[in-house]
């Protein structure tokens, strides 16, 4: 009788569990997969708000530089820096061609209009326009959603910059470096823009 007990006990098949090696595998392999996971997650999210930073500055600067194109397309009598302070004249002739601030007259008895940068938001001022109720400053930029960092307007083919040349046909280069209110990467968008009106 005490045999057959211990044969039957010798027989029943024993309950094994997982070794501290096993268990220590297991934690590592998934602490690798979950680090990788989270690693991957991170640099979508960071993707994802630098792609809608630079939409926001890109949408910012797209009125901005729908409206200067027109105006300075169809302007003539451009001047580079020209005086800020005084709304009664045509603007100061500086003897370089880039300029930070640009001048000129605009087309349609529209006045003269300036675009210049102040305080990081992108400035137009109008004078002497047909009706008068145009005149007047107004920003073209938001400073509440970008910054601009630079502006800057390079004149190409006007006789008063580029004397003794062929000036049939003036050219502006606008560039300006802007960046989302609360970030520090900066945009560069550039444009070129010919003079639709030959000069005379």
């Amino acid at each position: 009788m005490l045999n057959m007990y211990n044969k039957k006990h010798s027989t029943s098949p024993m309950k094994k569990g997982f070794t501290l090696v096993e268990i220590m595998v297991s934690v590592a392999i998934f602490t690798i997969i979950i680090t990788t996971g989270i690693g991957a997650l991170v640099s979508m999210v960071n993707t994802y708000e630098v792609t809608q930073e630079q939409k926001k500055v890109h949408d910012g600067l797209n009125y901005a530089l729908e409206s200067m194109v027109r105006e300075i397309r169809l302007g003539q009598n451009y001047h580079a820096n020209p005086n800020l302070s005084n709304d009664n004249d045509e603007g100061t002739v500086s003897d370089a061609s880039i300029a930070h601030s640009i001048g000129f007259d605009a087309a349609d008895n529209r006045g003269y209009v300036r675009y210049f940068l102040d305080n990081g938001t992108l400035m137009a001022r109008r004078t002497g326009a047909n009706p008068s109720a145009l005149d007047g400053e107004h920003a073209l930029t938001d400073d509440s959603q970008i910054i601009i960092e630079s502006l800057e307007f390079t004149i190409i083919g006007t006789e008063r910059y580029l004397p003794n040349q062929n000036t049939q046909q003036p050219v502006v280069w606008i560039r300006i470096t802007a960046h989302a209110q609360g970030s520090d990467r900066d945009t560069v968008i550039q444009t070129l823009v010919s003079q639709r009106t030959l000069d005379a």
